[in-house]
């Protein structure tokens, strides 16, 4: 190990035992005779941590004294079962990694210095932890990113700016994101995705692919490579955008998609439908919609779906935009609906999948 700077031969314990060295550049860069290579190493404003090859941990605290000088304590141990893998320093703490991907806390300011285990990770598995002046981020095995701390100048990324945020949050911000290293220095936080400009186009084609198979008439086969495992999740390809991100994605295409259809129908734009033949119309009963609407597609030729979309209830004349907006919200509602039986739902109706037969 080599130690520069403010107090910096003080508080290790050094192979000959003497807790300082004679090796000494002409820069003042201190090289330090320690009994085990160093693993891991951190340091921060009022402490230093660092993990020896056998997954032992060790902190030093730099004291200041009334008349406003520095010194360094004499290096402690910290008493923990697991081997520690890294570790990572704020001002006056300490986040520590173990093996099994524990995330442990160690408040410097306050005897004695056992490390804690943070309770939100208790069934996650961390994989990096960066602690900065007063806050602290975590990255999980699969992605995730966590983060806690002072948040006065949003170095949480959660867009609350709260005074403080005592446990970890989620970052739903870049759930979708394949994040891999995350740092954080001062008031502020960094990551690093693994996806370059072209990788993510090529993420989106995929995707675009997986769902367009999924909304289509033809049966998705379990091999074709959109899904890993059966059952046939909907909306399972978290690769670069959250769901709501996709939709507004697709809801575009489709929209080029129809006017393109109306383009070759020869239709012109702002049409008045009851003047003119070329609109699919459903007449329907708020009664019976959901009985009516699916009698009327199954009626209906494929062709007529490429054409703009014209709902009238109750044998009402007049056409409402509202109407349509009625009715996707309703025939949504009742198809992913239990009492449907055109969806399987999870416990927490979290996720829908196909069941084996669907019953309409």
């Amino acid at each position: 190990m080599f130690s520069w700077g403010e107090d910096c031969q003080r508080g290790f314990y050094v192979k000959d035992g003497s807790g300082t060295d004679s090796t000494t550049t002409d820069d003042g860069v201190h090289y330090l005779n320690i009994s085990h290579h160093i693993a891991d190493l951190s340091a921060g404003r009022n402490v230093l941590a660092f993990v020896k090859s056998n997954g032992n941990a060790f902190f030093i605290q730099i004291n200041e004294s009334e008349d406003g000088r520095r010194a360094r304590g004499r290096q402690k141990f910290v008493k923990h079962k697991e081997k520690i893998e890294a570790v990572s320093c704020g001002d006056d703490v300490v986040a520590l990694l173990s093996e099994s991907g524990k995330v442990l806390w160690l408040d410097t300011r306050h005897p004695p210095f056992t490390p804690r285990p943070l309770e939100a990770f208790s069934n996650i598995h961390v994989s990096q932890v960066a602690c900065g002046s007063q806050h602290s981020v975590a990255l999980t095995k699969d992605g995730q990113l966590y983060t806690w701390g002072q948040d006065c100048r949003g170095q949480l990324g959660l867009g609350t700016r709260e005074s403080v945020c005592r446990s970890p949050q989620h970052v739903p911000s870049l759930s979708a994101i394949p994040v891999i290293q995350v740092a954080a220095g001062g008031d502020q936080s960094d990551w690093w995705s693994s996806l370059s400009p072209s990788t993510m186009v090529r993420y989106v084609k995929v995707w675009k692919k997986a769902l367009s198979e999924i909304l289509s008439f033809k049966p998705v086969p379990r091999n074709s490579g959109y899904a890993n495992a059966e059952p046939l999740i909907l909306c399972k390809f978290p690769i670069v955008m959250d769901l709501q991100s996709k939709k507004t994605v697709f809801d575009m295409n489709s929209e080029c998609t129809q006017r393109q259809h109306q383009m070759a129908f020869g239709l012109p734009d702002k049409l008045n439908p009851q003047s003119n033949p070329i609109f699919f119309e459903l007449r329907l009963q708020r009664a019976s919609l959901f009985e009516g609407t699916f009698r009327e597609l199954e009626a209906a030729p494929h062709s007529a779906c490429k054409k703009p979309l014209v709902v009238y209830f109750d044998e009402d004349p007049n056409t409402k935009d509202v109407y349509k907006r009625d009715l996707f919200h309703h025939l949504f509602l009742k198809m992913v609906s239990e009492e449907s039986g055109m969806f399987m739902l999870n416990d927490s109706k979290t996720l829908a999948w196909f069941p084996s037969n669907v019953r309409l």
